[in-house]
C-alpha cells in the first residue's frame, strides 16, 4: 500500500511540476486532519494554511487531493470531486500581506462525495501552483488517516523520524507524545500501549504540549533506552494522571519541571498522580522542582499508584512559605505501593526523600519495601516523614547526609532496614552499608562483597520478587533471603 501512495503522489508531482526548476521562493501549503482515526458517523475536518511569505505578492491556483485505500486519486475543483487531475479548487488565489489562505471544511462519514466510504487509509493532498501554471510551489503536502477501521491496541511515536500528520502505525509513527495522547480514546477494557521510540519530546517545533495528560487503559512504553520526556524548565507537570486507570508509565527519563504556585495542579514536577491507580516503573524521574502541594518527583493524592523499579534523584520542592514537602515522592491519602526505587539527592524542608501524609487506615499507603533512600536532604526527617498513621517499612537502606536532621522520625514503623543513627524495630542494624559502584548514568548504589545489607532482609528473594536482579556491585543474582535496598536489572 505504501509503495502504491508513494507512486500515486510522485505521478501528481509531475504532472503538476514540470515548470518546477523556473519556481522561485514562494509559500508552502499545509493541509491537516482533526485526527488521525475515524468510524462511521464522524466528522471529518480538514483544514488549510498557506500564510504570506513575503517579500512579493503572487498569484496561486490550490489544488486539493484525495487518495484512496486503491491508490485512486481524486481532485477537488469547484464543481466538486472527480477522479484524476482536474481544474484547480480555486484558481487565481492572490497572497499579499495581510491575506494568508486558510480554510476548512468538513464531512460527514462514510460519504460518497467526497468518496470515502470504505475502510483503509486515505490521504488528503495539497499543493500549490504558480496561477495559470503547472509549475509546483514548493512541496506537496499530504495528511494521512484510517478509516472505518477499529481502534488498534498498539500505537508508535518516534521524535525522529515520526510526523504528527501520520495515523501512528509502527510504518507511519507520530512525531509526538502529545498528538498521540490525544488522537487514542481511552476504551473500557481494552488496553493501549504507545510505543515510544528513543529521543527527547520536549516543547521545540511542533512537539510537546506539557504536562501530557494520561487516559485510563492507555499506557506510554519506552521500548528502548534513551526515551527522555522533557518540560524544559516549563511551570508545568510533565505528566499528569487526573482518575486515571488500569495504565502505565514505563522506561523514561522524566525531567524539567520547574513548578510555581499552590495548586494541586503544581503539585508533583515529575509526574501528578490525582486520584489515579497507575503503574509508574522503570523510570529516572530527574532534575525537576515541584511547588504547592509538595513532591519534586512524584505527586501522589488519593487512588493507589504502584512506583516500583525507578530512580527518583535530584529533584526538589520550592516553597516561598518554607512548607515544601516530599523532595523526591509526596503521598497525601494515596494508598501507594513505594517498592524497590533509589530514592537519593532529593531536598525538601519535611521529608527529603518521601513525605506521606495519611488520616486513615483505608488510604494508609500500602508497602515501602526494598527501597534505597540515600543522600536526601530536610530539616525534618531527611530519608522519611510520615504525618498521620504510621506505614511499616521493610528491607530498605536509609543512609543520610543531611545535617541535623533525623533520618525518620520515631513514630514511622520500621524493621529489616539499615538505618543511619540507628532504629528501634526487628531486624534493623546501624552498620555501614558500603555502597560501591554507583554509576553516573544509572544513579544505582550497589551493595560490595561483605555489606552487612546482604541477606539481611525480612522474606526470601523470591517472595519480594526481586529472585531475577540484584543488589549487589558483582551483579550476583539475589537467592534466599533478599538483601536489603534497591534491586537492579542483573548486567
Amino acid at each position: 500500500m505504501k509503495t502504491l501512495i508513494y507512486y500515486s503522489i510522485t505521478i501528481l508531482m509531475i504532472a503538476l511540476s514540470f515548470g518546477l526548476s523556473n519556481a522561485i521562493a514562494a509559500p508552502q501549503i499545509s493541509i491537516y486532519t482533526d485526527s488521525s482515526l475515524y468510524q462511521a458517523g464522524d466528522t471529518i475536518e480538514v483544514s488549510l494554511e498557506a500564510p504570506y511569505p513575503g517579500p512579493e505578492a503572487v498569484y496561486v491556483d490550490v489544488y486539493i487531493g484525495l487518495l484512496n485505500p486503491d491508490g485512486v486519486l481524486y481532485t477537488l475543483s469547484q464543481d466538486g470531486w472527480t477522479e484524476g487531475i482536474n481544474t484547480p479548487w480555486i484558481e487565481n488565489y492572490y497572497l499579499r500581506y495581510g491575506r494568508h489562505l486558510d480554510s476548512c471544511f468538513r464531512f460527514l462519514l462514510p460519504c460518497d462525495i467526497p468518496p470515502i466510504n470504505e475502510p483503509g487509509e486515505f490521504f488528503f493532498l495539497a499543493a500549490l501552483t504558480r496561477a495559470g501554471t503547472t509549475d509546483l510551489l514548493g512541496c506537496i503536502d499530504s495528511a494521512g488517516f484510517l478509516a472505518g477501521m477499529p481502534q488498534a491496541t498498539d500505537y508508535y511515536v518516534d521524535a525522529e523520524c515520526g510526523n504528527d500528520k501520520n495515523y501512528g502505525m509502527e510504518d507511519a509513527p507520530w512525531r509526538s507524545i502529545t498528538r498521540a495522547l490525544c488522537s487514542i480514546d481511552s476504551l473500557e477494557g481494552i488496553p493501549t500501549t504507545i510505543h515510544i521510540a528513543p529521543g527527547t519530546y520536549t516543547w521545540c517545533g511542533d512537539g510537546e504540549t506539557f504536562p501530557l495528560e494520561m487516559k485510563s487503559w492507555v499506557s506510554l512504553i519506552a521500548d528502548e533506552p534513551g526515551a527522555i520526556i522533557d518540560a524544559d524548565d516549563s511551570d508545568a507537570n510533565v505528566i499528569l494522571a487526573e482518575d486515571v486507570h488500569n495504565a502505565a508509565i514505563d522506561g523514561f527519563t522524566i525531567t524539567g519541571a520547574i513548578l510555581s504556585g499552590h495548586l494541586k495542579s503544581h503539585a508533583g514536577g515529575g509526574i501528578c498522580c490525582l486520584d489515579s491507580s497507575i503503574l509508574i516503573t522503570n523510570n529516572t524521574i530527574i532534575e525537576n522542582t515541584g511547588s504547592g502541594y509538595g513532591g519534586g518527583g512524584i505527586y501522589c493524592g488519593g487512588g493507589s499508584p504502584e512506583i516500583m523499579n525507578n530512580v527518583i534523584s535530584w529533584n526538589k520542592v520550592d516553597c516561598i512559605d518554607e512548607s515544601d514537602r516530599g523532595g523526591g515522592i509526596y503521598c497525601r491519602n494515596s494508598a501507594a505501593r513505594i517498592v524497590n526505587n533509589t530514592i537519593a539527592n532529593n531536598e525538601a524542608q519535611w521529608g527529603g526523600g518521601i513525605y506521606i501524609y495519611a488520616y486513615s487506615y483505608e488510604i494508609a499507603v500500602r508497602e515501602i519495601s526494598n527501597n534505597t533512600i540515600v543522600n536526601n536532604i530536610a530539616s525534618i526527617g531527611a530519608g522519611i516523614y510520615l504525618s498521620g498513621i504510621s506505614t511499616e517499612i521493610t528491607d530498605c537502606v536509609i543512609w543520610e547526609d543531611s545535617v541535623g536532621s533525623k533520618t525518620m522520625l520515631d513514630y514511622v514503623s520500621a524493621s529489616f532496614c539499615c538505618v543511619k543513627g540507628g532504629y528501634l524495630g526487628e531486624g534493623n542494624i546501624d552498620l555501614d552499608p558500603q555502597f560501591g559502584g554507583e554509576l553516573i548514568s544509572g544513579f544505582r548504589y550497589y551493595l560490595r562483597p561483605g555489606s552487612p545489607c546482604i541477606d539481611a532482609g525480612s522474606r526470601s528473594a523470591e517472595e519480594a520478587g526481586l529472585s531475577g536482579m540484584t543488589a549487589q556491585m558483582d551483579g550476583t543474582p539475589d537467592t534466599g533471603t533478599v538483601d536489603m535496598g534497591a534491586h537492579y536489572p542483573i548486567p
